[in-house]
């Protein structure tokens, strides 16, 4: 039997040797990789672990929440069985004393000054009326209120209620059209006062441009609308006779003009450049109660 050199043991060993090296390298690899899986599991442990209590926090305030809703709504139901106690207790007082919340239909047996009335057709005002029971419906005083004014502010209505002011044609149109109404005009100048008195008084509906449908029978000592009856209503910027002139442009205010234009316009210019009160005017009405 041949004898092994010493050289080839040398040789033998370092083969084992890096054998056991490349072995070693390959567990300490496995173990790196292991260790940074575990890392990895181990943080989404931890995240799972945080999102589990974020929902159980969350739940715990959704019940709180809830129980929370429950006692309010509890509350909520009871102050609305008080509020149904206190209106059914309001409903039977008003039905035992008789009492109507609904606005008056007219002017009758009101004191004087601003009250809001209800029509027959439902609309409701705020109109002014004096201590006699008859509502206003144009008041001129003291010249503070522009009446040449365009046909929009005609319909509307313009000034203030407690000052100088014209009610408006539109409700002129609804309040005439829902009973039988009088009509008494004052006019007062520094030559005289005078006054007329018409037992049906009617304005027309738009259509009509707000014509001066009827005035009745006539009793005083200036008969304002001898000649106006059915004319339409005119302003300075819609002239509905189309008469050779705009009479409300010449005369500087609304009215249910004729042809002529020769008419005792109470809208007209009543005042001197200078605004000193030249006279006064005041249009009224109130329900047909018998003839004057």
């Amino acid at each position: 039997m041949a004898l092994i050199s010493e050289k080839d043991k040398s040789y033998d060993k370092n083969s084992e040797m890096k054998k056991l090296i490349n072995e070693t390298d390959k567990i300490h690899e496995k173990l790196v990789s292991c260790q940074k899986h575990y890392g990895e599991k181990r943080i989404e442990a931890q995240q799972k672990t945080s999102f589990e209590k974020n929902l159980n926090d969350c739940e715990k305030k959704r019940a709180d929440i809830e129980n929370n809703l429950r006692r309010k709504t509890g509350k909520l139901s009871k102050a609305q069985l008080e509020l149904d106690n206190c209106t059914s207790i309001k409903d039977e007082l008003l039905t035992q004393l008789n009492i109507n919340n609904n606005p008056p239909s007219s002017c009758l047996n009101l004191s004087a000054g601003i009250h809001e009335i209800q029509l027959t057709n439902d609309k409701r005002f705020n109109l002014l009326y004096d201590r006699d029971g008859w509502m206003i419906i144009q008041k001129r005083f003291d010249g503070s209120q522009d009446f040449n004014n365009n046909w929009h502010e005609y319909v509307n209505g313009f000034g203030h209620l407690r000052e100088e002011f014209f009610i408006g044609l539109e409700k002129l149109n609804l309040i005439t059209s829902s009973t039988r109404y009088k009509l008494l005009i004052s006019i007062k100048h520094p030559w005289g006062s005078f006054s007329a008195q018409y037992d049906n008084f009617r304005i027309g509906n738009s259509t009509s441009f707000y014509s001066l449908g009827s005035i009745g029978r006539y009793n005083g000592n200036l008969n304002v609308f001898q000649w106006n009856v059915n004319q339409p209503f005119s302003t300075y910027d819609q002239n509905h006779y189309l008469n050779a002139q705009n009479c409300a442009e010449v005369f500087k205010g609304g009215w249910w003009y004729q042809p002529s234009c020769s008419d005792d316009n109470l809208n007209g210019s009543l005042y001197g450049a200078n605004s000193t009160p030249s006279g006064t005017t005041l249009m009224k009405i109130r329900p047909y109660t018998d003839p004057y």
